[in-house]
């Protein structure tokens, strides 16, 4: 497994494939940093509540170039039965739209 540039090592499963996630620090607005996990089997991303909407505009690029450079193997599937990590709740199948473009 290929650990991503400034991530540690953390105690969370992905939702997806259950590997084990990193951790990764990135900036935000006006705010102090916020850690988000990562996945590096999935190319996934797991947000906490809001983490989301606090990245400043150069993390999202980051995050985006992130993924770039470690797709080498191909766009990984995603399973439709995923649940929480954190509470294992059942979660729902969403897509977030930016302007007419979807986004799984």
């Amino acid at each position: 497994m290929h650990l991503w540039p400034f991530c540690d090592t953390r105690r969370m499963n992905c939702p997806n494939c259950s590997a084990g996630m990193t951790s990764m620090t990135l900036g935000a607005h006006l705010n102090a940093p916020i850690e988000i996990d990562l996945c590096a089997a999935c190319q996934a991303f797991w947000f906490d509540k809001y983490e989301s909407l606090k990245l400043a505009a150069r993390s999202t690029l980051q995050l985006i170039k992130l993924i770039g450079e470690n797709s080498a193997a191909g766009k990984p599937s995603v399973s439709r039965n995923l649940h929480c990590p954190r509470c294992d709740t059942r979660l729902l199948f969403t897509h977030d739209m930016q302007r007419s473009t979807t986004f799984s």
